[in-house]
């Protein structure tokens, strides 16, 4: 029975096997996998071609063996480089030849070409390398069917399951013949291979042969087959912790387990798997449906809200949860990713897909990794998991546009960005020109923008989903889509970064698109000044005094502190054309709502705005107000600053620098490290939630 097996699993599928620790093995599964009808044994030009090889002695080394060659080779083309080919005779393995070669005169591509068939397997050390290798010599069409067939038969598989962590994939040809007439499942001996595969431990993926085979060319092979993976589901379950460090699954978990006969939590038992907080387990081949799943740990049952910490802990122990298991399942390759509620299917879709999300816009085309979709499992609160979604597609909307490149995203390029994602939501988007903000005599504003080539532009927003004779909400965001620093310029180190100065913008728009996806019954009228601050021979200089819009006149004493005095102007226009209810500014002005913070994770600290601070900016006798102050305190200074442009109304003022800006630390497994957070969009959202819906807002944190 082995012997037909394996002989079947030879000839009427490709069995392939999928490497997780290194890039390459996938494409070498795959390559194999679709050079099998390429490479041909032609014996007599192998055997010309052995001829014509060095002999090499045993025991050299594989590089030794590789560089035996290298006489066949025209190097006539080759950039000579004796220094590189002095290191690379001295290289021990495949990884460190390739590595030398980066960057240097001698190609990857060159080195590969020296590649001869006679390279061994022994030689290669580890299978991983081996099937490198062999991925390799088909892409430079030198495989030979030994080579091909090499890593396809059981014994090199068993060598690679023993030394790497890996996932056995079958694929699985079929024709009209093997499938029953009505239903595309397979029947007779098909049926019978795919049982048995499944019984060795593979997973299926089942192709028609008629679709494969008019497929010719080895790279559109592959993509076929990389589409057909992408079809492979993932799931997510959650796991508390017990008493004596029991596990205790939820209900869906334990459902699950039941259905596969005890065997989850068999394996957790066997396996050592103690889930803590937070942390994620995947098991691959336990399930027909699922091609992986993912076990996550959500801690302590019923947490609830820590009035220390000022953080719901089980909700945000539900987004750190399904962040973790959604990175687990990315790494899988899975193309759907379905996730129980977790007790919370609103927070659960929160953190996966927050976690899910990656930047990659400045990437080819042909090197975009895809995004797995999301569903919910076993969970009947499909409208708390939508709104999920909802929110965090906003923050992702502001992380995108807080993370591109300056110069991909001007002022211009903002308010375009702005018009397509607001208008086809209903959204009135208003965009005004430099004539427009000299007309309203925007002195402060047009101060900042004079030091860049780039003209300034005024976004104006309109999102009506009350009664028109409710007075409205005014959003005003702070829109550096660069900040240099003007002629106090910023350190170069880190520099970078501040391309996301314009983070309270974008989270101002990705809460208002979120707030028509959601049908808010408020109105809200935003304003989006937008410009750079460049250092420039007309760029404002430090001690310039300039006339804000409410006649008050400000000295710039820092050209570092430009947001300030951007939305100063802004700040008054809005409320002397709109006469809002309330007041809310999203700024990063300087390095340093409760209720919807400790919701969403956002966690919200007041700080003080007394008449001390108000005292540090206005004390001046030659000006009315200064944008840097005296003394400590900035953020607090700011506040003061800003409020000297507030009527009698409530305002809310949001310092976000720090939590907008790049995510430096692990600290949350569904922010990216390194990328920027598109804080606080979602406590942008949920303020707006809680003002809209009074039931909302009167419920209490439990």
């Amino acid at each position: 029975m082995f012997k037909f097996y394996n002989k079947m699993v030879l000839q009427q599928s490709i069995a392939v096997t999928l490497n997780r620790l290194t890039p390459f093995n996938w494409h070498a599964a795959a390559f194999a996998s679709a050079g099998i009808a390429e490479a041909k044994n032609n014996t007599e030009e192998e055997k010309q071609a052995q001829a014509r090889r060095p002999s090499v002695e045993k025991g050299s080394s594989i590089v030794k063996t590789v560089f035996a060659s290298i006489q066949l080779h025209d190097s006539s083309d080759d950039i000579q480089t004796p220094f590189t080919d002095s290191k690379l005779l001295k290289a021990q393995t495949v990884n460190e030849l390739l590595t030398i070669t980066d960057g240097t005169g001698i190609s990857r591509k060159h080195a590969l070409q020296v590649l001869v068939p006679q390279l061994t397997q022994e030689e290669a050390g580890k299978p991983a390398i081996w099937l490198e290798v062999v991925w390799s010599l088909i892409l430079l069409n030198q495989a030979s069917h030994a080579h091909v067939m090499s890593v396809l038969n059981d014994t090199f598989i068993d060598k690679l399951a023993d030394n790497e962590k890996y996932c056995r994939v079958a694929v699985l040809t079929y024709d009209y013949h093997d499938v029953c007439k009505g239903k595309m499942e397979l029947t007779g001996i098909t049926a019978f291979h795919e049982r048995l595969l499944e019984a060795m431990g593979y997973q299926i993926v089942s192709i028609p042969f008629t679709d494969f085979k008019v497929t010719e060319k080895i790279v559109k092979k592959v993509q076929y087959l990389e589409n057909r993976l992408k079809q492979a589901k993932g799931l997510i379950l959650g796991v508390y912790e017990g008493d004596n460090e029991e596990p205790i699954f939820t209900k869906a978990a334990a459902k699950f387990n039941d259905h596969l006969g005890g065997k989850l939590l068999e394996l957790m038992k066997t396996g050592g798997c103690e889930l803590k907080k937070g942390h994620g387990k995947t098991f691959n081949n336990i399930d027909k449906e699922f091609w992986s799943v993912a076990l996550v740990g959500l801690g302590r049952e019923k947490l609830g809200y820590c009035e220390m910490e000022a953080i719901d802990e089980s909700l945000e122990a539900v987004r750190e949860a399904a962040g973790s298991g959604a990175q687990l399942l990315k790494k899988e390759c899975v193309g759907r990713i379905l996730i129980e509620g977790l007790g919370h299917p609103e927070q659960a879709a929160e953190g996966s897909a927050l976690a899910l999300w990656r930047y990659q816009e400045n990437r080819s085309r042909q090197n975009w990794r895809p995004i797995p979709t999301l569903e919910l499992f076993d969970d009947s609160d499909a409208e708390s998991f939508q709104r999920g979604l909802f929110k965090a597609e906003s923050q992702n909307l502001a992380r995108r546009l807080s993370d591109t490149p300056a110069n991909q995203m001007t002022p211009l390029h903002f308010a375009q960005e702005t018009v397509n994602e607001l208008c086809p939501c209903g959204i009135k988007v208003m965009v005004h020109d430099k004539d427009w903000v000299e007309n309203k005599k925007m002195n402060a504003f047009l101060t900042v923008a004079r030091g860049s080539c780039e003209p300034p532009v005024v976004v104006e927003i309109s999102y009506c989903g009350a009664h028109q004779d409710q007075k409205p909400i005014l959003m005003v965001g702070k829109g550096i889509t660069f900040d240099s620093g003007g002629l106090c310029l910023k350190k170069c180190d880190g520099m970078d970064r501040y391309r996301a100065d314009m983070v309270g913008a974008a989270a101002i728009i990705a809460a208002i698109r979120a707030a028509s996806a959601l049908s808010l019954p408020v109105n809200i009228e935003a304003i989006i000044p937008l410009c750079e601050n460049m250092p420039s021979g007309m760029s404002m200089k430090c001690g310039d005094v300039v006339m804000g819009l409410n006649g008050k006149s400000i000295m710039i004493t820092d050209t570092d502190n430009e947001g300030r005095l951007i939305l100063a102007d802004a700040l008054v226009y809005g409320q002397n054309a709109y006469h809002p209810r309330l007041i809310i500014d999203v700024a990063s002005l300087t390095p340093g709502v409760r209720k919807a913070g400790v919701i969403t994770g956002d966690r919200v600290w007041r700080l003080p705005l007394w008449k001390y601070f108000t005292k540090k900016v206005t004390r001046f006798r030659s000006h009315d107000v200064n944008n840097k102050g005296l003394g400590h305190g900035s953020s607090c200074i700011g506040a003061a600053f800003l409020n000297e442009f507030i009527d009698c109304v409530d305002w809310i003022h949001f310092d976000v620098t720090g939590v907008g800006f790049k995510s430096e630390e692990k600290n949350y497994s569904y922010l990216t490290k390194g990328r920027m957070t598109g804080r606080p969009t979602r406590t942008l959202i949920q303020l707006l939630y809680q003002l809209s819906c009074p039931s909302e807002g009167q419920r209490k944190l439990e």
